[in-house]
């Protein structure tokens, strides 16, 4: 599951973010941003960094 594709990870963060199609889910969406930002993507860094900042574990 989105092994490497940093948009499709962002993308998913974007998903737990917003609760389309599933429940929305800090962890998960903290987790996917992070996984975006391992893959070079900025955005994925700076959403990690906000979930960081706000104590989501």
């Amino acid at each position: 599951m989105a092994q490497g594709d940093a948009d499709a990870q962002f993308n998913l963060g974007v998903i737990y973010a917003q609760g389309k199609g599933v429940r929305q889910n800090e962890k998960l969406e903290k987790q996917w941003f992070g996984k975006a930002y391992d893959n070079g993507l900025q955005d994925g860094c700076d959403n990690y960094r906000i979930l960081n900042d706000a104590g989501i574990k």
